[in-house]
């Protein structure tokens, strides 16, 4: 008997080890936007981020994400740009997946549009992204989305539709990231 109870007293404080660590992990706040990278300066200068946050996937951050807008109003007739500190590896079939079906989740778009928007993802998401990786997204008004990875121009897309449904897997106040767009938006103008 006295064996179980030790073995059921290493068990329980492994996991309150291993929860202080998690509790940790989670209060730290991400430092990766700490200065703009030559991308965000080239349309930002040295202007902060609005605000920044974390998606995390079973307790585990997938990726840190930061915001800016011009003049820090987040609305489509401004500059807009998004930056990802990536934290786990992924792959271009998952990313792909993962964006189409918020992209359905949030506007349920028709399949010949998914279609469509597969197409582009295929052309403007790399491989493979590993930890520590940065993707930017930037939104020109009227213009274009462009993709970087690595602060390296990585593709564009002139579809303007498909560009506000991309913003808004993040950004739709009724979408699954409500908690993190009210991160993203935490010093916009009124």
């Amino acid at each position: 008997m006295t064996g179980t109870v030790k073995k059921h007293k290493k068990t329980v404080l492994g996991c309150l080890v291993l929860g202080f660590f998690c509790l940790f992990a989670f209060a730290a706040t991400p430092q990766v936007f700490k200065n703009n990278s030559p991308v965000i300066s080239k349309f930002f200068g040295n202007q902060s981020p609005m605000g920044q946050g974390s998606v995390t996937k079973y307790m585990f951050t997938v990726y840190k994400l930061a915001l800016w807008a011009e003049n820090n109003q987040y609305k489509y007739s401004n500059r807009l740009a998004l930056q990802a500190w990536q934290e786990i590896e992924v792959t271009q079939e998952d990313l792909i997946k993962e964006t189409l079906k918020k992209i359905y989740d949030n506007n349920h778009v028709s399949d010949e549009k998914l279609g469509k928007y597969e197409g582009y993802l295929k052309k403007i998401y790399p491989a493979k992204i590993k930890p520590k990786q940065t993707w930017t997204v930037i939104y020109n008004p009227n213009k274009s989305i462009d993709f970087y990875f690595n602060n390296k121009l990585y593709g564009e897309i002139k579809d303007m539709d498909f560009a506000k449904k991309y913003f808004g897997i993040w950004m739709n106040p009724a979408g699954e990231f409500k908690d993190l767009r009210q991160d993203l938006l935490k010093n916009q103008r009124a």
